[in-house]
């Protein structure tokens, strides 16, 4: 009798009327890897820029200040492309040295024109129009930059040459499922943004919203290590509580990160098994 029930109960749950069961699309286990790896790259990266920001000589010229900056997030960019092929399933020859280059050329490309490009529009002063240009073109970096680098970056993980055919596919893959991938990381950034709003950090806006200022000072997925970082280097390590809250952030946003490059890495794939030209029938 109760073999019977079992197998009508299996029976019901394979039917197409049943219920769908929850999946949990979040992975922890399968990404503990890379969230390791994010989390450490995140904090060099944030003591280097910290450390040289508080060190740097005054006498020095403000861009020569900014170009250290440049160069280390440019290697941040390299070392999250790194964290992404682990996401994804490492393979051979992700990891080569004229992908390597590639990635970091493009990441320098990026930095430098955020720190040069969008950095000197924030501080424009009585300039309406600079100002206004300063905030179109932060908010395009700020939320149009990151799910087409990690597009590109998927595109070098498959080993597509040539900068063209690497663009080619993130159009495509724009196309396909952009809208998801920019909710996605629209999502990280509000989380990141009223956290450290509430918290009082180096993205606060009370006084407006500086979008040029906030898109040089968050950038590669959130960096999610400065905070922690900025908290020891302040002196308020020893208030228990306050780094707590920050150990939580940051843990919470490299999970989070981890599995953004993962829902995006699907993206690409679906765009993958699309015949190519399907992606605007659909849209």
């Amino acid at each position: 009798m109760k073999k019977n029930e079992r197998e009508r109960r299996k029976e019901w749950e394979s039917s197409g009327d049943s219920k769908k069961k929850f999946t949990n699309p979040f992975r922890f286990t399968s990404l503990f890897k890379p969230m390791v790896y994010l989390l450490l790259f995140s904090l060099a990266y944030s003591a280097g820029w910290l450390y040289w920001t508080s060190h740097a000589p005054e006498t020095l010229n403000p861009c020569l200040v900014s170009l250290p900056g440049c160069l280390m997030l440019s290697v941040y960019g390299l070392c999250l492309y790194f964290v992404c092929t682990l996401v994804w399933g490492k393979k051979r020859g992700t990891l080569s040295a004229k992908k390597a280059l590639s990635v970091w050329i493009v990441c320098l490309l990026v930095a430098l024109v955020c720190m040069y490009g969008l950095t000197p529009l924030s501080y424009a002063g009585g300039n309406a129009a600079l100002l206004i240009l300063g905030a179109f073109c932060g908010l395009a970096f700020l939320f149009l930059v990151i799910p087409c680098l990690l597009f590109w970056f998927y595109a070098v993980y498959l080993g597509i040459e040539g900068f063209r055919d690497q663009f080619a596919f993130v159009e495509r893959c724009w196309k396909t499922g952009g809208m998801k991938a920019l909710n996605l990381w629209l999502i990280v950034f509000l989380l990141i943004w009223l956290w450290d709003s509430l918290m009082g950090g180096p993205l606060y806006s009370g006084s407006g919203f500086d979008a040029p200022g906030i898109c040089t000072s968050l950038f590669f997925m959130g960096e999610p290590g400065t905070y922690f970082v900025l908290l020891l280097m302040l002196g308020h390590g020893f208030n228990g509580d306050l780094l707590m809250l920050t150990a939580m952030q940051s843990l919470f946003l490299v999970f989070y990160a981890c599995n953004t490059i993962s829902w995006i890495g699907q993206i690409c794939q679906k765009t993958l098994e699309q015949p190519e030209g399907a992606e605007r029938h659909e849209s």
